[in-house]
């Protein structure tokens, strides 16, 4: 038994004398009856989840992320994503995030460096192509890992193409 929820809005950071404006997104996630054996075999962890928190040049961001674990689908699909546009939100749909590019992690796995993203979307076709500028890996282990990359890239859609920035959240 599963429950997931997800929201986001608009927020602002003040941080001494910056003024830096941005967007929050909150993610319940909570699974009863859990246990340690569970978690460390069943793919809950280790199954290249990929979250993407990006932005803008014009202040328009998107959440999306993938995860190939079995574990995760009781609450939610493998492929979901937001984005919001000139103020308005909409969820993604026919949403496809592929990773073209990886490089070699520690262990037995590849981290990705690269994405292509595509998605239906209120103003038609969209597409996305990302691209990692830095990763920071938190922690390492023989069959996976947790890493924080900045990526950049460009996205099209609805007739416009803009620089997009932003994090890659990389569970592996």
């Amino acid at each position: 038994e599963a429950i997931y929820t997800m929201s986001s809005t608009s927020a602002t950071l003040k941080w001494k004398d910056r003024v830096i404006p941005g967007r929050v997104i909150y993610e319940y996630i909570f699974m009863k009856n859990l246990s340690r054996w569970y978690s460390a075999f069943s793919g809950l962890f280790f199954n290249d989840f990929q979250g993407l928190y990006l932005k803008t040049s014009e202040g328009d961001d998107f959440y999306l992320h993938t995860s190939k674990g079995e574990a995760w689908s009781q609450m939610f699909e493998k492929v979901m994503g937001f984005q919001v546009i000139d103020g308005q939100s909409e969820i993604l749909r026919d949403l496809r995030i592929e990773v073209p590019e990886r490089s070699f992690g520690f262990g037995f796995y590849r981290w990705p460096r690269a994405w292509r993203v595509s998605w239906q979307g209120s103003k038609g076709a969209g597409s996305l192509s990302l691209r990692v500028i830095d990763q920071k890996t938190v922690k390492n282990w023989p069959i996976g890992g947790f890493a924080m990359a900045v990526v950049t890239g460009e996205f099209d859609y609805g007739g416009k193409t803009r620089h997009v920035y932003g994090l890659a959240e990389l569970i592996r």
